[in-house]
């Protein structure tokens, strides 16, 4: 039986290596997994997977499909600003919960998260606040964002490839109008 010099076991050991490798297809990364394992077992473990993949994945994508990826990004941004444009003013706290449940994690969930507070607060709800304590590791860290916005307020952003910590853009953007609800109507790209 092989014991690893590592807390993990032989198969995360071996998984943990491989996922660092670039470029490599997840069904290659599984590949030399399962041989790695194979081979420093002497053949006692041989791993097994089951995937209905139906297209490559990379955990370091090639830089080619990258750029495919920043298309796709983009086509992603438009579909959602679409909607977003089509529901920001809505009093329907049903269309913003779905528009957040759809994209939770989505450009415009924070603003329309900040909208369904709005609405849900007009009709006598009260704000749900997280309990901070010691104790709640999910707490900390946490703050609500500053909403009290005027004309010409700027936010920066960057957007960094997590795999190699690369800035890939940065830009700001300055608030150009504010609407009548006192959340930012309009935000200008400023070079």
């Amino acid at each position: 039986m092989y014991l690893s010099p590592t807390r993990n076991g032989l198969y995360t050991e071996n998984l943990l290596r491989e996922i660092k490798a670039p470029d490599a297809r997840i069904e290659d990364l599984f590949k030399r997994v399962r041989l790695g394992v194979r081979r420093r077992s002497n053949g006692a473990q041989i791993p097994w997977e089951r995937t209905s993949l139906e297209e490559d994945f990379y955990f370091l994508p090639p830089r080619e499909v990258r750029k495919l990826s920043e298309a796709e990004a983009t086509r992603r941004y438009e579909e959602q600003l679409a909607i977003w444009e089509r529901i920001r003013a809505t009093d329907d706290p049903a269309v913003l919960k779905d528009f957040l449940r759809r994209y939770p994690s989505g450009l415009f969930s924070e603003i329309a998260q900040m909208r369904l507070d709005q609405v849900l607060e007009q009709r006598g709800e009260r704000r749900i606040r997280i309990a901070s304590s010691a104790q709640n590791p999910y707490s900390q860290g946490t703050a609500r964002a500053d909403t009290q916005l005027k004309l010409g307020d700027r936010f920066s952003y960057r957007d960094l490839d997590l795999a190699t910590n690369q800035e890939m853009r940065s830009y700001t953007l300055v608030v150009s109008e504010i609407a009548e609800n006192g959340y930012p109507f309009d935000a200008r790209e400023v070079c």
